[in-house]
């Protein structure tokens, strides 16, 4: 049998340059920049104590971003006590809460 030579594959760029005059480009990537800088800088999570009613509250949870979701603890215990996340933009969210009121209920938005 005879020896086989394996070649090796071929390296490739895996970055593109940037050209000198693409000011496009040059503005797409100062937008990425400056978005991860503020995604940085912005809170991760925020908690806010606020009694809750039964109903639809509206809740002012200081991220400055469309929450991802949130906890809310219960300070009375009570088994048909239910609740849930609607209507959220940059500043404020909707909880609506079932079962019993929740007096100085800490909520965690992330």
């Amino acid at each position: 049998m005879a020896d086989q030579h394996i070649s090796r594959p071929k390296t490739r760029a895996q970055l593109i340059p940037l050209q000198a005059n693409d000011q496009a480009g040059t503005q797409r990537m100062m937008d990425q920049l400056t978005d991860q800088v503020n995604r940085l800088t912005r809170p991760s999570r925020s908690v806010v104590v606020v009694d809750l009613v039964v109903g639809d509250n509206v809740v002012t949870h200081l991220l400055g971003r469309v929450p991802s979701g949130c906890i809310v603890c219960p300070t009375v215990a009570d088994a048909s006590f239910a609740w849930a996340l609607s209507d959220k933009n940059e500043r404020q969210a909707t909880i609506t809460v079932i079962g019993v009121d929740q007096p100085a209920s800490p909520i965690e938005f992330w």
